[in-house]
């Protein structure tokens, strides 16, 4: 099983050396012994190697391995030192483990594969450099999620990895401006019925800015509902311009005229999903969650939307959210969606890949 080697097997089978050295060099790994150090970083990665030789030795207090240990460490550096190590791929976590869903892939895991050395030391035109820590990390994680979502079939999406890097560099970019506004801004409800008859009278200064040619919002007391403000983000970061967010609503208008949908919200949730949406399951502990930059909504966007941190706290998942809940809370407000779904939000909750 990928990750789960037991060290016993290891050391049953590591190739005796015919007497001692206190220097590497002066006994050469066997080929036996290569060959396994390969097979068991391919199949659980670089830090089950180091395991691996940690389990063996020390035998006493002190330094000196037992020469199993020894015999791996020879085989480790040898390698390492001839660059034959292979690197894992994100190819090695496409398949229904759900352990392997990116959410739960911890960051280590990730920067031990070929895709993330790649794009944190490459760059890939029309990018200008290589991309920071956190970019090619989640520029991974979307491409987990896509190979996942597609099947086994999917080997790998280094063909479009400009394309991932642009998607998580949205992605964070409107999580930290969305962070910004933290504190700020007032909560009002949407009107689908004010949107459809006569925009001016919206609620939301946002809706009455898109729909009826008012004034932006101002960025610390504007009054905007949930979805709105997460366009807001994006709106300031420079992910989305006021002309596509006009199309958003307008189309939305349209398909409410058109029987097409019910509730402007409705196809505002529809248009902004770059993913297939998955359900989040507080209860599962195995169950996919949101990454970074994600937009989660409880059970629809007209019910309430808020965008994923990719932070987990003593188990709780942590969103930026504007609404009454929890706490009676009208300004932006850093939470999680366990304390939300506490205060009375509706489940399911849903989550994806945001389309900027």
């Amino acid at each position: 099983m990928r990750g789960r080697l037991k060290l016993e097997t290891v050391a049953d089978h590591v190739t005796p050396p015919p007497q001692e050295h206190h220097d590497a060099a002066a006994c050469p790994p066997q080929p036996a012994d290569v060959a396994r150090v390969l097979a068991l970083q391919r199949s659980a990665g670089n830090a089950a190697v180091a395991r691996a030789i940690r389990g063996l030795g020390p035998s006493a207090p002190g330094r000196v391995l037992r020469p199993a240990g020894r015999d791996l460490m020879r085989a480790a550096e040898h390698t390492a030192a001839r660059r034959t190590l292979a690197r894992s791929k994100l190819a090695d976590y496409n398949d229904t483990d759900p352990q392997h869903d990116p959410s739960h892939v911890d960051d280590a895991t990730i920067e031990a594969t070929d895709e993330f050395k790649e794009l944190s030391t490459k760059t890939y035109p029309p990018r200008k450099g290589a991309a920071p820590k956190a970019q090619a990390l989640l520029a991974c994680r979307l491409m987990l999620r896509y190979m996942r979502e597609k099947g086994m079939m999917v080997v790998s999406a280094m063909n479009e990895a400009a394309k991932y890097l642009e998607m998580a560099e949205k992605q964070l970019g409107t999580l930290g401006e969305t962070e910004k506004q933290v504190g700020h801004l007032n909560w009002e409800p949407f009107s689908t019925g004010a949107a459809v008859s006569d925009p001016t009278q919206l609620p939301t200064e946002f809706g009455r800015w898109v729909l009826a040619g008012g004034p932006m919002p101002d960025k610390l007391t504007g009054s905007i509902n949930c979805w709105e403000m997460v366009l807001f983000g994006a709106f300031k970061a420079g992910y989305i311009g006021l002309p596509r967010i006009k199309q958003i609503y307008n189309l939305a208008v349209d398909n409410v005229k058109n029987k097409k949908a019910t509730l402007v919200g409705d196809t505002v949730e529809t248009e902004l999903q770059g993913s297939s949406p998955q359900v989040f399951d507080p209860g599962n502990p195995a169950s996919p969650a949101p990454l970074p930059g994600d937009l989660v909504v409880f059970k629809s966007a007209a019910g309430h939307m808020a965008i994923a941190t990719g932070g987990v706290s003593q188990g709780k998942h942590g969103v930026i959210s504007l609404w009454t809940l929890p706490g009676n809370i009208s300004h932006t407000q850093k939470t999680t969606i366990e304390d939300l779904l506490a205060a009375g939000a509706d489940t399911p909750v849903k989550f994806w890949t945001a389309k900027w």
